[in-house]
Order: structure tokens, then sequence, then C-alpha cells
């Protein structure tokens, strides 16, 4: 007996496949987490975005030292490309660490820092605390899927280390200061969404090139 393929159901299925492919392309909100990859405290890292060269990261159990190494364009206007150390996060937390950048890739905007980030997508909401290549530092952050990025900048200049904290929806930076004390340097209220992830970031502002930098003292304590 033959089978026959009625017309319009042909049709649906090519429309169904054609919309998967075109969410897939944009990374839609919220994308479930990559596979696990253990590295220290986390539980995995990966490119988040299109990056045209591949990052990396290694851990140093006995310096408790992450060296990370990303590519992308920035972490600004969606979409995003940067690299990402990271963890589930389902509480309040605090992160903090000493963060220096290795050879200067020439861009004064690559930076590192911290992130919280609703989802793995390009677009998806996230509140950081980073220091840049020209030593500007402060929280950016993003309140919904493909809007664009806003700022506090923090007065400090190239801080020697970050601490970043999220209380419910209240995320505040803390720099160090020449007498070794944090000290508060910005706060915003940002509602993200769940699943919510935290972790370290880099991004090289160089879609072709790559920024490495190393997070040194890495403390990380959940609250609720």
């Amino acid at each position: 007996m033959k089978t026959f393929v009625r017309p319009h159901f042909f049709r649906l299925v090519v429309l169904l496949l054609l919309i998967g492919g075109a969410a897939i392309a944009r990374g839609g909100p919220n994308q479930t987490a990559p596979p696990k990859n253990k590295l220290g405290d986390f539980e995995g890292h990966t490119d988040v975005g299109t990056n045209l060269v591949p990052g990396s990261a290694t851990y140093d159990s006995k310096k408790h030292q992450y060296t990370v190494s990303g590519s992308g364009d920035d972490i600004w206007i969606a979409p995003d490309s940067f690299y990402f150390v990271w963890r589930r996060l389902d509480s309040d937390m605090t992160i903090s660490a000493d963060i220096a950048f290795g050879a200067d890739n020439g861009q004064i905007y690559h930076k590192a820092g911290f992130m919280v980030r609703s989802g793995f997508g390009p677009n998806d909401p996230y509140v950081d605390a980073a220091v840049h290549g020209n030593g500007l530092t402060a929280l950016q952050y993003r309140t919904e899927s493909g809007a664009p990025t806003q700022e506090v900048r923090s007065t400090a200049t190239a801080p020697k280390a970050l601490r970043f904290e999220r209380h419910g929806n209240v995320y505040s930076l803390f720099v160090l200061d020449a007498d070794g004390k944090f000290q508060p340097s910005g706060t915003i209220t940002v509602d993200l969404k769940g699943p919510l992830y935290v972790g370290l970031i880099v991004c090289s502002h160089d879609a072709k090139g790559v920024q490495t930098a190393t997070f040194t003292n890495v403390q990380f304590k959940k609250s609720h």
C-alpha cells in the first residue's frame, strides 16, 4: 500500500523546522544550561553567543586561581558574546576575587568580572560587575531579553579586587581600596527570572581575538 503525504501537512512540517532553526540561531531567552564540565567551585564553562575563537578556562587548586580566556564582540548591546565559568544560583550570594588581565589585546573595553545571568542565550537579562581594560569599573545590566545594557559606574579605576553581592533583586558592587578593605561602589535593583547562573566572565571586545584574565582568591558564599 502506498502512503501519501498531504501537501498541507508537508508545508506544516517545513514551517515548524524553519521556526525551530530560527529559534536556535537566535539563542532564545533562558536557554538551558550546556553540559556540565566541573571546574573548581563551578559546574561548567562555555562560550555564550557567537564567538569566532573558542574560549577556555583552567583551575589551579593550589593557588585557588582560575585562568579564563574569552573572545567575543561585547557584553553590551545584544547579542552578547563572551566566555562564562558558571554555577547554578538559587539563593542570595557573595562572590569576590583579585582580577588581573594577561597580555593587553589592544581593546580598552575588554572586560572581566562576575555575572548573574538568566540563561545562556545571547540576549538574556543579566547583571555583571566588571573591570575593563582602561580601568573602567561598573555594574552593568539588562532588564529584559534583547534590551540595551545600562550601567552604574564606580568612581574607582582598575581596582585590584571586586566583590559582587546579590540580595533578592538588589545587586551591589564593592571595590578593594588602598587599605585592603572592600568599599561599596554601586547598587542596582533588577528582577531577574530563573533559572539563574552565576560565575566568572571574560570578553575580549574583539571578535577575532582573545583576552585572558586570572581570578585569584576566589570566594563564593551562598546566603538566604
